[in-house]
């Protein structure tokens, strides 16, 4: 199997090649696509002929792309206003409406002859194999977001901003005097209340946490060191990504032949990749004019597979990129100096003079497959495997052990917050079961509060998770037995207000959201699960993990609706989970069914 595949020939029958041999089915990490969009396919005056051929055409690709993906991966397709609507209409079609993520903007060259605006942006649109499972990468912080933090009292935790302490709904009971450390006593401004409780803000200042100004007035201390990573936006500058007219200069000093006006910026394509992908996946550059994706996956350590044209663009420019000779795009960002490899695959009909048509193929499909090395030595033609077929599913395997090895790392600092906590699980839903179906992406769907984690079964039924201090204190000692701590007791009313609160709400909370939100939830049957502590810390004296871990077993039999879990089981749950399935898919002699 290749590690980097260039093939030669039309796109449906290239696509058609790598589904039927099967060995990159279930591999594609990520897939981008920029259809054509010129007058050929009648765009211009939306001439129903055209329209129509281009409707076909992009369907076919649609659903031969789909099966290349990894259960973990994307399509992003890339469109203009002409393509746009008929685009997601065909989208939510083929892979599912529940499956689309998110439509982003990113600029393009203005054009200042349009009749009513000048157009400067098009569409990615972005579609998961398995939204319920695609998970994407934050983006790095970059210096003008970090500028805002400093440190000017030396805070051990390192650099911080002030943030406003101070709410503009006003809850009587959050309006209440605090006293700095000058002995000025201070009330929140006129008609807002404070953010915390009263108990809440003194733990604050006690942990330094609190930064007075010389007048008395308080704020809260946001350290960058506990800052969530950026998560991904829906509107893209060219500050970030680049311009096509940056691109073309790019290209024509690296190409004779660029035909292409308009090509995808490398900066493009390394934040859609840094989204989608790690170091070593699969990305494929479809329809790739300019193969600017495969450029891009090639100088980022990323495999790809990549169409060419007749033209011989794409393989021009990495030949030139493998050379060490692109000195554009993204090359001295990311230390690019050449190197790796790929090989090609001519993808023909058998009715063209170029060879013996392969055996290997479907009937149906009558595609001629020939590979070849850059030494020039001949591949044989890709076969199909049950093992390929799994490795795919054995990966995500590996990347969530990864992940749960990350968390078991951060719960065993007894000092780490919540956040870092929020940060790795996330939307990470298969963490606490196979029943969730997805982690809902808002955490404001009650009025005036912020759950952590909403969980999503397969009936819309909805499951609260809050995620609390690794280092929280469990047990305690109550005359000649143990019970739970305040901590857990606090915790557990809060997750059980929520629930309440969910109850009491619910059919208007349902109306609002599906109207507004397109979300289809049951709040009705609301439960929850409070996440806190590791009984690997406890020090409580003369405690055993054994002793906690019944005591919390007969905390939770009292508990209709809320649940209490410690970290440790947690991990040691989804670990058990992700070991069934790993021996299953391991076992020789087992097949699935059909």
């Amino acid at each position: 199997m290749a590690d980097n595949l260039l093939i030669h020939g039309g796109n449906e029958n290239a696509l058609r090649t790598l589904k039927d041999t099967g060995q990159y089915r279930g591999r594609v990490k990520s897939a981008y696509l920029r259809p054509p969009w010129d007058t050929q396919w009648g765009f211009e005056h939306n001439e129903a002929p055209g329209r129509a051929s281009w409707l076909g055409m992009m369907q076919v690709h649609l659903r031969l792309v789909r099966d290349l993906l990894a259960p973990d991966g994307s399509a992003w397709v890339h469109v203009d206003d002409r393509q746009f609507a008929d685009c997601h209409v065909l989208m939510n079609k083929v892979y599912g409406r529940s499956n689309f993520v998110s439509t982003v903007v990113v600029p393009k060259p203005a054009r200042n002859n349009s009749r009513h605006f000048t157009v400067s942006h098009d569409y990615l649109l972005v579609f998961a194999k398995d939204a319920s499972t695609w998970q994407p990468n934050p983006l790095p912080r970059t210096a003008e977001s970090e500028s805002s933090f400093r440190n000017p009292d030396n805070d051990p935790r390192g650099p911080w901003r002030a943030a406003d302490l101070s709410s503009p709904v006003l809850r009587e009971n959050l309006r209440y005097e605090v006293v700095g450390p000058f002995g000025t006593a201070v009330q929140p401004p006129a008609r807002r209340s404070w953010r915390f409780t009263q108990q809440r803000f003194e733990e604050l200042d006690r942990d330094g946490r609190i930064a007075w100004s010389p007048s008395g007035r308080p704020t809260l201390k946001l350290y960058l060191s506990e800052a969530p990573d950026k998560p991904p936006s829906t509107v893209w500058s060219a500050a970030d990504v680049g311009t096509s007219f940056q691109a073309r200069q790019h290209l024509r000093g690296l190409l004779d032949d660029m035909h292409q006006p308009a090509p995808p910026p490398e900066q493009l394509l390394q934040q859609i990749l840094t989204i989608a992908t790690n170091p070593g996946d699969l990305v494929f550059d479809y329809f790739g004019d300019s193969g600017t994706a495969a450029a891009v996956a090639h100088k980022t350590g990323r495999h790809w597979l990549a169409v060419d044209s007749e033209s011989h663009v794409v393989r021009d420019r990495l030949d030139k990129v493998i050379s060490g000779n692109d000195s554009g795009g993204i090359t001295h960002e990311v230390n690019w100096t050449g190197g790796g490899h790929y090989d090609v695959i001519a993808a023909a009909r058998p009715d063209e003079e170029s060879g013996p048509p392969d055996s290997g193929a479907d009937e149906h499909v009558r595609i001629q497959v020939v590979t070849y090395r850059k030494d020039g030595s001949v591949v044989p033609a890709l076969d199909s495997t049950e093992k390929d077929h799994r490795s795919a599913e054995l990966k995500v395997i590996r990347q969530r052990r990864e992940l749960l090895q990350e968390l078991r790392k951060v719960v065993s600092d007894r000092s780490a917050p919540e956040a870092a906590v929020q940060r790795i699980i996330g939307r990470n839903h298969w963490i606490f079961g196979g029943e969730y179906t997805e982690a809902s992406e808002r955490r404001d769907l009650l009025p005036l509060d912020q759950h952590d984690i909403l969980l999503v079964r397969a009936d819309r039924s909805v499951h609260v998770v809050e995620l609390k201090k690794p280092g929280a204190a469990l047990v305690r000692w109550h005359r000649n037995g143990l019970i739970m701590s305040n901590e857990v007791h606090e915790a557990v009313s809060q997750c059980r207000n929520y629930v309440q609160r969910m109850d009491d709400a619910g059919p208007t909370l349902e109306t609002i959201h599906r109207n507004t939100l397109d979300l289809d939830y049951d709040y009705l049957r609301t439960r929850g699960t409070v996440v806190i502590g590791n009984p690997d810390q406890v020090e409580v004296p003369g405690v055993t993990q054994q002793m906690v871990a019944r005591t919390i077993r007969s905390f939770n039999t009292d508990q209709s609706r809320v649940q209490v879990l410690t970290y440790l089981d947690l991990i040691e749950r989804a670990e058990e989970a992700l070991r069934f399935v790993e021996d299953d898919l391991e076992t020789p002699g087992i097949e699935s069914a059909p």
